[in-house]
């Protein structure tokens, strides 16, 4: 672990200044607490029963949290470059994890601890708030994602996850996408068959 060099914060700061504008003072003391990290493919950000102490920036890759149901295996959610994210319980509660986070791919993470970042909610307000604004959004972006696994079909999950994230399908394996959609791999190879009959019926006529 090394502390990021000035250019390697640039999309973080984007991404909050999204949220809530900090000025150059403000952003030198947080990035004071900032570290940086490199993941392997398959590596584990966090296990099951271990402690989420930290806020995470993704810079690079893709990682996805998972759990599972008795033997199977379930995926809960997938984190693209730029995402902002911590496990919510874990990190609220310091309790350990329920789900485990692991890197699809080689990734590499800016982190934040927690007790330093509690720290610049004392000394800066714009942080405060700015860590109200991402528990909120973290909370909204679940309750969407469990409503939308529950309430459409999947083959109608598989379209949503097709129109708004296209590279997902060459990024991920086929088995950790029907684990996402709660369905059998068997199933998503026949919507993805249906779905190419379909493109194919299109393009002839």
């Amino acid at each position: 672990m090394k502390a990021p060099q000035q250019n390697e914060t640039y999309e973080l700061k984007t991404v909050l200044d999204s949220m809530v504008k900090i000025n150059d003072l403000e952003w030198r003391d947080f990035i004071k607490g900032l570290q940086r990290k490199n993941l392997s493919k398959g590596e584990h950000l966090w296990k099951k029963d271990q402690f989420c102490d930290s806020l995470v920036f993704l810079q690079s890759g893709l990682i996805r949290s998972y759990s599972y149901l008795g033997p199977k295996e379930v995926t809960h959610a997938f984190y693209f470059e730029k995402s902002l994210f911590y496990d919510d319980y874990s990190f609220l509660s310091h309790r350990p994890c329920t789900k485990a986070y692991q890197a699809l791919e080689d990734s590499e993470i800016l982190f934040i601890n927690r007790s330093y970042l509690q720290s610049m909610y004392d000394r800066h307000k714009c942080f405060e708030r700015l860590g109200r604004l991402a528990l909120e959004n973290a909370h909204i972006a679940m309750v969407q994602n469990m409503e939308r696994i529950r309430l459409f079909s999947a083959e109608e999950n598989y379209c949503y996850l097709s129109k708004h994230y296209p590279g997902l399908l060459q990024r991920v394996p086929l088995k950790t996408i029907a684990s996402y959609l709660n369905i059998s791999p068997e199933h998503l190879s026949r919507i993805r068959a249906k779905k190419s009959i379909q493109r194919t019926t299109r393009t002839i006529y």
